[in-house]
């Protein structure tokens, strides 16, 4: 498999423009605070504008129209395919923003953007450690997977400073994926690389499995008839399904255990051992990799395919943590 990492001005930019803009649950306010703070308040016309730009977001939203596919991809006739999807006022208003930020965004993008080239280097030299077929082995047996994997490329992206890489993206269309390490700790070349196996294993083997898509629909269908969609923080349950598929495996799952030697046990330590009630509902995420991983080492070691016993201990979970848990 064939990994390419590239740095897209382009994309940085908007990655930072949609960020300032509270449009879907997963912006990460944070790194608009941080980057607030490296450059100073808004503007009145830039408060005008990004109230503009959340509509526009909101209805190119995740999915197959979504913008990033147009402005994260990092094309060099990035308006020629934005005039072909978006309409003229939606173009005008996307120009107004490329002058109303771009300012603000070279403050920070010269740091950034050699931030970026250091990662891009620790990343290609470390590819051989982290990418290995026995790992893939696992994903295809686990997915029931049987297409041969060819080229991803990574857009590399800004993000606040932190430990550990924030997250990342698998939205872009199958081998394209974001993920956010700028000013990530040096050091976190291994969450680095555990994060990207999460995103390309949404973007590839779940996406690609029609064995794994089948059981997804069905399930989550039964769960929307038994009216449990939307106990969890108002998320989609076919969303919650895809997320904690994955959180089984990485980046705190049991397969980055098992091939990076990522100590799964002490993440999960400060909740308290066998404690369910130290958790909190934000906490979701740790929660259910915490309680699926020995379910998918199981699956793994013994060379099974996902199945419908697999979803059902999920809704057993599900069940749990909606009813005994409160937000903090």
């Amino acid at each position: 498999m064939t990994i390419k990492f590239q740095i897209s001005e382009t994309a940085n930019f908007w990655h930072f423009v949609s960020n300032l803009v509270s449009w879907h649950d997963s912006v990460r306010l944070y790194y608009r605070d941080y980057w607030l703070d490296q450059t100073g308040d808004f503007t009145e016309i830039e408060e005008k504008c990004l109230e503009k730009l959340k509509d526009f977001f909101k209805k190119y939203t995740y999915g197959e129209n979504y913008w990033g596919k147009v402005f994260l991809l990092g094309n060099n006739n990035v308006w020629e395919k934005a005039g072909q999807k978006f309409t003229a006022s939606e173009i005008e208003l996307l120009k107004e923003a490329s002058e109303v930020f771009y300012r603000r965004f070279r403050k920070i993008w010269d740091i950034d953007q050699h931030l970026l080239k250091v990662w891009k280097i620790r990343l290609e030299k470390t590819s051989k450690r982290f990418v290995t077929e026995s790992l893939i082995q696992d994903l295809d047996v686990f997915f029931n997977y049987k297409q041969p994997l060819k080229s991803v490329t990574v857009f590399l992206l800004m993000c606040e400073k932190r430990n550990d890489p924030a997250g990342g993206g698998a939205n872009l269309g199958k081998g394209y994926l974001t993920l956010e390490v700028s000013r990530a700790d040096y050091d976190a070349i291994r969450p680095a690389w555990l994060l990207f196996w999460h995103e390309l294993t949404h973007n590839l083997w779940q996406e690609d499995s029609s064995t794994y898509q089948q059981l997804r629909r069905d399930f989550s269908d039964q769960m929307k008839n038994e009216g449990l969609d939307g106990k969890i923080l108002q998320i989609p349950t076919s969303r919650i399904i895809n997320e904690v598929v994955v959180d089984s495996l990485f980046p705190k799952g049991y397969l980055a255990k098992k091939h990076f030697d990522f100590p799964v046990e002490l993440i999960f330590n400060r909740f308290g051992e066998g404690s369910k009630k130290r958790f909190k509902v934000e906490d979701w995420h740790y929660y259910f990799a915490y309680t699926l991983k020995d379910l998918a080492k199981d699956y793994i070691e013994n060379g099974k395919a996902i199945d419908m016993d697999f979803f059902k201990e999920i809704k057993k979970q599900y069940i749990r943590f909606s009813k005994d848990f409160r937000r903090s």
